[in-house]
């Protein structure tokens, strides 16, 4: 079994999420828990555990601080982030040491099980990984074409090279290219294509490049090419163009290598499909446009995800799909790095999907998965105008209300402010109907109980103040949202149904 460790400075949660999860299921087992980072780093040293689930905002050392501490002597612990919606721009740190899971509070035991089946799944590959790496350096060498190209797809496959494939991969190198400068060549097909295709492809290139020397291999959905440098590039763009009848979507080009640079330098596939995220399809990128990314974003240029939650709530389609398109315009003229960039969109949908309570029928993993697919700018840019028109479109359908309901619903717009607005008022001031008639009407129409209704309406209609008017209190919201002069029992209710206080957004 693998080994978790759960961090919270909020004993109720701690307890709670300890109780909830059946870890055994899993295949982990909770050895500890712990109220800071402080002691979470003690724990983590004193029993090394695999997975940490901790919260982002703690005393002392918080959650970012306590991943930058155990990155680097515990690079192998996966990291489950528990975060506020006032946390999100804060936990954007977080990337750089390569955590990928957040969990939005409040959640449930279904999105803490989600969470660890990945991480689970993620360790139990590591490790697969990690036992293959060490057969093969039992392989004896040799040369032959299939051999080659075996033995290079380990030198794109894996992070780290043990040194005995690191001399397979060099003898490889020197002795099908001797001296000669390498370049690298990745061809990028524009939709996932089944092997005999990706083999055609590469086929087609390497017989039109009998005066060079190559080594093509292939890796997942990608065409490689290793090839000696060429007496003239003008042959790459011919073959380009002679490839784009095959659906491939980009061809990278790396600049010169040498053996020994070559194994220094260990570029990734990922490097070269991060190159092709800010272009349009069908490019030739070479060196001269390769992209140095940048690793940190603006906050001050971040997504305002309440207020486009609020732009698609309303139905303004042209602002919701202006801000997304501001921000992509953003990216690519600042050059953020991709990984940071596909996990940032990512969060923007949670966040957008938990602030407009969408109703539609979708599955929130196999989402996200597309999302970490996606190779290009634009497709981001796409997929969140086709989500705002679904939204949109999905409210539209919504259920006609009864003329009794409408005035209802109505009338909770208008006396919103009004402390006295209850079923029994709305029924002997407005509506002139029996209330309990009107409570059962309601609740059979919309779902849910008129008070229960109303309390949402109303702190949803305080994070639309605090969005839009500045030095607002909290009592002051309390006395405008009918709570009295009980901003307490406001606070109590706001974080009960947004996750988080007041206080924080105002912040």
């Amino acid at each position: 079994m693998y080994k978790v460790l759960l961090v919270d400075d909020e004993r109720t949660i701690l307890d709670g999420i300890s109780m909830l999860i059946n870890w055994s299921q899993h295949n982990v087992q909770l050895i500890g828990k712990a109220m800071n980072g402080v002691e979470a780093f003690q724990l983590i040293e004193e029993e090394t555990p695999d997975i940490v689930i901790t919260d982002i905002r703690m005393p002392g050392l918080d959650g970012i601080g306590l991943v930058e501490k155990a990155v680097e002597k515990y690079p192998h612990i996966k990291w489950i982030f528990l975060s506020g919606y006032s946390d999100f721009k804060y936990a954007q740190q977080a990337m750089r040491f390569g955590v990928r899971h957040y969990l939005l509070k409040p959640c449930n035991e279904s999105q803490i099980s989600d969470s660890l089946v990945q991480v689970v799944s993620e360790i139990d590959e590591e490790l697969k990984a990690n036992e293959y790496l060490q057969n093969i350096q039992d392989e004896a060498l040799k040369i032959y074409d299939y051999e080659h190209q075996e033995i290079m797809k380990k030198y794109f496959s894996y992070q780290a090279l043990p040194g005995e494939l690191q001399d397979q991969i060099k003898s490889v190198l020197k002795e099908r290219f001797g001296n000669q400068m390498i370049n690298l060549i990745v061809f990028q097909p524009l939709s996932k294509l089944n092997y005999s295709c990706l083999e055609k492809i590469l086929s087609v290139y390497l017989s039109d490049a009998s005066k060079t020397t190559s080594l093509g291999i292939i890796i997942e959905d990608s065409v490689i090419i290793l090839e000696g440098e060429p007496e003239s590039r003008n042959h790459l763009s011919e073959r380009f163009t002679a490839l784009q009848h095959a659906n491939i979507d980009s061809f990278v080009i790396s600049s010169e290598f040498d053996v020994e640079r070559f194994m220094q330098e260990k570029i990734t596939i990922q490097d070269f499909k991060n190159q092709t995220f800010y272009y349009d399809e069908s490019q030739i990128i070479s060196t001269n446009n390769w992209i140095d990314f940048e690793t940190e974003i603006c906050t001050r240029n971040l997504v305002d995800v309440d207020k486009l939650a609020l732009s698609v709530k309303k139905g303004e389609l042209k602002q919701a799909n202006s801000m997304i398109e501001l921000f992509a315009n953003y990216l690519k003229e600042d050059k953020i790095d991709p990984h940071l960039t596909k996990g940032y969109f990512i969060q923007v949908y949670l966040l957008l999907m938990t602030r407009n309570n969408s109703n539609l029928d979708e599955n929130k993993i196999e989402i996200i998965n597309r999302l970490e697919s996606f190779q290009h700018l634009h497709q981001y840019r796409s997929f969140f105008h086709d989500l705002f028109q679904s939204i949109m479109d999905n409210k539209q359908k919504e259920v006609q209300f009864s003329k009794v309901v409408r005035d209802m619903l109505d009338c909770i717009d208008q006396e919103i402010e009004n402390p006295e607005l209850t079923i029994q008022w709305l029924g002997q001031e407005r509506i002139y109907m029996n209330p309990d008639y009107l409570g059962k009407l309601f609740k059979k129409e919309v779902g849910q109980r008129f008070s229960s209704y109303l309390t949402n309406a109303r702190i949803n209609k305080a994070v639309e103040i605090i969005e839009n008017e500045e030095n607002i209190k909290v009592f002051e919201l309390a006395e405008r949202l009918g709570f009295g002069s009980n901003p307490q029992y406001f606070s109590q209710l706001f974080k009960k149904i947004k996750g988080y206080t007041p206080s924080k957004v105002l912040r």
